[in-house]
């Protein structure tokens, strides 16, 4: 449980699931969210939008679900996309158009499209990563018209370590390279002309390097502190930067160059 993100104004849980206990390489922030359908929603909203805001900047790259009863039916999600219908308030309308810019901001987006009886999506399932949500067929109370029962698949999110937590490093500079050599002088490289698959030959070659390596460099354990996947390219970490200083600036300035520079980055 994270009593520290919930609201006294706001019907909303929130709980953490280590990274570790799933073979994740983030954390999970999961929130259950209720917003009555009454003439505080707009300033509740606004309550979670700032919670929400304070989760991201707080731990950027964790996974992030909010999930609940939202009550906002002035947005129509058929498409896909958002759009807002001109349906209740306009306090209301301006509310859930915020809502949905801090969730394209913070790198969340809503999931489920099912309507009820009333042609309306009021239950949202907003993810940082992507979740299939559909109709379940095994409900165990009663179902809400206006709340279909919803069945929720996030197996993206188990997804292996970035790197062991102990590896491998050869220390090249300390190589006893005379020795390598010398016996790279004494190795028999007839093979080379006998064998008529070059794969062979390839293989040969890199077995009797490997045998070197392992023999005369000397290696060492250590922990890996890297951040990023291993993968990540050096362009993509810089853009990953940049995204993240934007996203601090747009915290600190309200800048909104920074706002709309930073849906750019995400893309």
């Amino acid at each position: 449980m994270r009593p520290e993100w919930n609201n006294t104004d706001l019907e909303c849980i929130w709980i953490t699931i280590p990274g570790s206990n799933i073979g994740s390489s983030y954390d999970i922030h999961i929130s259950v969210v209720y917003i009555p359908p009454n003439s505080q929603i707009s300033s509740r909203i606004k309550d979670l939008i700032n919670t929400l805001l304070a989760v991201r900047d707080k731990y950027p790259n964790d996974y992030i679900i909010v999930s609940g009863d939202f009550n906002l039916p002035c947005i129509d999600w058929s498409s896909g996309d958002p759009v807002i219908r001109r349906k209740g308030s306009v306090e209301v309308q301006t509310a859930a158009s915020d809502l949905i810019s801090c969730c394209s901001f913070i790198g969340l987006s809503q999931y489920n499209t099912l309507l009820n009886s009333s042609k309306n999506t009021l239950d949202l399932i907003f993810s940082s990563f992507p979740i299939k949500v559909q109709k379940s067929e095994f409900v165990l109370v009663i179902e809400d018209v206006y709340h279909p029962a919803l069945y929720i698949s996030a197996t993206d999110i188990l997804v292996p370590s970035r790197r062991p937590s102990l590896r491998t490093k050869y220390q090249f500079k300390r190589a006893d390279y005379r020795s390598m050599n010398d016996l790279l002088l004494k190795q028999d490289w007839a093979f080379i002309t006998r064998e008529t698959s070059l794969d062979r030959v390839t293989d040969k070659f890199y077995s009797i390097i490997n045998e070197l390596i392992e023999k005369f460099v000397p290696k060492i354990r250590c922990s890996s502190n890297y951040s990023y996947l291993i993968w990540y390219s050096r362009a993509l970490i810089n853009l990953i930067k940049e995204k993240s200083k934007l996203h601090s600036s747009w915290k600190k300035h309200k800048n909104p160059i920074d706002y709309a520079d930073f849906p750019e980055l995400r893309k």
